[in-house]
């Protein structure tokens, strides 16, 4: 048995921008930015989609005497709402698509960014098991997510602070 420590998050967004900033897939992926990516290394598509981080201590560090071991971390994400998003986002993130679709529906083609909020020290513990002694078997997966009263709290503190940005 192994195990398992997840980095559960929450998103804080999408904040829609007036401005052509962020990078939308449809909009930005053209002949033209892969010809200048593949001869020059420059363009949109040179981005990782995470165009800043940052830590922060929670309370319940703090209080543990730990500030200066960050337990929330945060990311910005400057990628617009594009069409299929709500795909991408529900195989990658277990959503269900129609919920993600009626949550960015109303914004597709819109500049954007969001705030990932990212529990970085969990306390609560999962376990990768051998389902049994053949390779070809998946192995059992137990998440055990929010086992942890403080992960839920973390989390909601991390949340709150995000959108003070």
């Amino acid at each position: 048995m192994y195990f398992l420590t997840d980095h559960v998050s929450s998103f804080i967004g999408p904040f829609v921008i007036n401005e052509t900033k962020s990078f939308l897939l449809n909009r930005d992926i053209t002949a033209q930015t892969v010809y200048e990516f593949s001869q020059k290394g420059t363009g949109p598509i040179t981005s990782t989609g995470v165009q800043a981080a940052g830590f922060l201590t929670s309370s319940y560090a703090k209080a543990r005497n730990e500030s200066h071991h960050p337990d929330i971390q945060f990311m910005l994400v400057g990628n617009g709402i594009y069409p299929g998003m709500q795909n991408h986002l529900g195989h990658s993130f277990n959503i269900p698509f129609k919920s993600l679709g009626q949550f960015y529906g109303p914004n597709i083609g819109k500049d954007s960014f969001t705030i990932i909020n990212l529990l970085s020290r969990p306390k609560s513990r999962g376990a990768i098991r051998l389902a049994s002694a053949n390779p070809r078997d998946y192995p059992l997966i137990f998440p055990n997510y929010f086992t942890e009263q403080q992960d839920i709290d973390v989390l909601v503190e991390g949340t709150y602070e995000g959108t003070k940005f």
